[in-house]
């Protein structure tokens, strides 16, 4: 049901792969999917000199993926809209509505009735106190942190 969202990221992965290959930037900057949809994905970027994924193999994995999956004739290739992007998967990539803030731990928006100030970060509440009753800290901070139901 999400291929279409790991089709979009992954195909701009390899756009980004190509372009650390061949060392043009130029290659790499075909954000189209992200623009036009006001993502909150930073499309002015500087090429790493090396790759993430080190395993030539690994990087031709996900190419044959992306390479299969364009071959589908249903998966939708592009992504909803902001509007249509509320309370799915989606969410997480759109700026949020002006009177909500981004969740540390997941990316979405936060409601403001579920808004959580740690430290010089805000989370959802409910994310926080998940992610913290199993790590036991802030990831960011490295503090031990209990969950605040």
């Amino acid at each position: 049901r999400q291929n279409n969202l790991a089709f979009v990221l992954l195909n701009r992965y390899v756009d980004l792969v190509e372009a650390i290959e061949d060392g043009d930037i130029c290659m790499a900057e075909d954000v189209e999917d992200f623009v036009d949809n006001k993502c909150a994905i930073p499309t002015d970027i500087e090429l790493p000199k090396q790759q993430y994924i080190s395993s030539d193999d690994e990087r031709e994995e996900v190419r044959d993926w992306v390479l299969s999956m364009a071959l589908e004739s249903d998966l939708e290739r592009g992504l909803p809209g902001a509007h249509r992007a509320r309370g799915t998967i989606y969410a997480g990539l759109y700026e949020p509505p002006d009177n909500e803030q981004t969740c540390i731990v997941t990316g979405f928006p936060i409601p403001p009735r579920d808004l959580m100030k740690v430290d010089s970060f805000q989370a959802n509440g409910n994310d926080w106190n998940m992610l913290v009753s199993k790590t036991k800290g802030c990831p960011w901070t490295g503090k031990p942190s209990n969950p605040a139901w």
